[in-house]
């Protein structure tokens, strides 16, 4: 795998033999346009990845995963939402944590996050212990004690690059381990950890984008993104007459390798749908 923090416009539009040669690696393209950030307002952050033929996934999946994926987030945007949170049941709360939370709350997310990802129990500590990883997690009470019934984080990445003789800094915030527990889907649940994980982000003014890899045929997450007013990373890539792929078989969820594809929503657009109103 290698991420590309800067690649312009121009250079994509007319790329050279070296880029030409990477082109059909392409999984991800993220605009910079509208991140809030003017030294890389003409950018694009790209990421290329290329597979032993053991992880490869046969063209004619890939093509129906990303067609499929693209129908239901487009019908997603249409029923767009403001960023407010939606209601959901009563015996549910919303609480952002960290590792001096609750040690039962802690114990709880850590169960069902690495009973969904590849995750151990030693790196979702280090993730609870990193002041810039932000916890979003929904409990609730069974049987007089209380649990994590879902959970959501984002970790932020700093890129530092020179460019026209300064340095230029580049901040993503990059969406991980979304989960909600079988019995307790469709609920409302996961869209509003989403919606209270962005609310956090969007105080970030150095945020310049946020992005997440979903499950390329887990639709209902793709219905999600396109509501709250992401962006389809191949849609991007269209505007620029590109073709993209998934993220082949990277990543493991609930137990299995899955294809996965990016969407990502800017900072201005971060902070204006999900600033504080």
């Amino acid at each position: 795998m290698v991420r590309y923090s800067l690649l312009t416009e121009e250079l994509l539009q007319n790329p050279p033999p070296e880029l030409q040669r990477v082109l059909p690696d392409l999984e991800v393209l993220i605009s910079l346009k509208d991140s809030g950030n003017e030294d890389l307002a003409d950018c694009y952050q790209a990421i290329f990845s290329r597979n032993a033929e053991t992880r490869q996934t046969p063209k004619n999946i890939m093509e129906k995963e990303m067609e499929d994926a693209a129908t239901v987030f487009h019908r997603g945007q249409e029923k767009h939402t403001s960023g407010e949170m939606i209601p959901m049941p009563a015996n549910i709360e919303l609480q952002r944590i960290t590792d001096t939370s609750d040690p039962k709350i802690v114990d709880s997310f850590i169960e069902l996050t690495s009973s969904a990802f590849a995750e151990t129990e030693e790196d979702l500590r280090e993730i609870l212990e990193d002041e810039s990883a932000t916890i979003v997690v929904a409990t609730t009470i069974e049987d007089g004690r209380i649990v994590v019934v879902g959970s959501v984080y984002a970790y932020e990445d700093n890129d530092t690059l020179k460019r026209n003789g300064k340095n230029a800094s580049l901040n993503t915030f990059e969406i991980m381990g979304a989960k909600v527990r079988e019995t307790m889907q469709n609920k409302g649940i996961y869209k509003a950890l989403q919606t209270k994980l962005l609310n956090e982000l969007a105080g970030k003014e150095e945020a310049d984008v946020v992005f997440g890899y979903s499950n390329a045929t887990s639709l209902g997450v793709f219905s999600v993104a396109g509501q709250m007013g992401r962006t389809l990373t191949m849609d991007t890539a269209k505007e620029l007459n590109l073709q993209i792929r998934p993220a082949m078989r990277q990543t493991i969820t609930d137990g299995k390798f899955v294809d996965e594809i990016v969407s990502y929503i800017p900072g201005n657009k971060l902070r204006e749908l999900y600033g504080q109103k």
